[in-house]
């Protein structure tokens, strides 16, 4: 009753039945068994990232956290 309806392809929300899915993946799934990074992989190119993509894709997350 207090929420904001809107369409997204990122994110499945049904309260009373109390689902959260992002890209179609449960929310508790991606809680237990992934990483942040993996999340964030999957949120920005819509699917899970194989390991060599989940690898070059926190070598470039890390590259961009550096202090100068």
């Amino acid at each position: 009753m207090n929420t904001i309806t809107c369409t997204s392809a990122i994110s499945y929300i049904d309260g009373d039945r109390g689902i959260l899915e992002y890209r179609g993946y449960p929310i508790e799934v991606l809680a237990e068994k992934c990483t942040f990074l993996e999340v964030a992989y999957l949120i920005l190119w819509g699917e899970l990232p194989t390991q060599k993509e989940l690898n070059n894709f926190s070598k470039k997350v890390m590259e961009h956290t550096f202090v100068h």
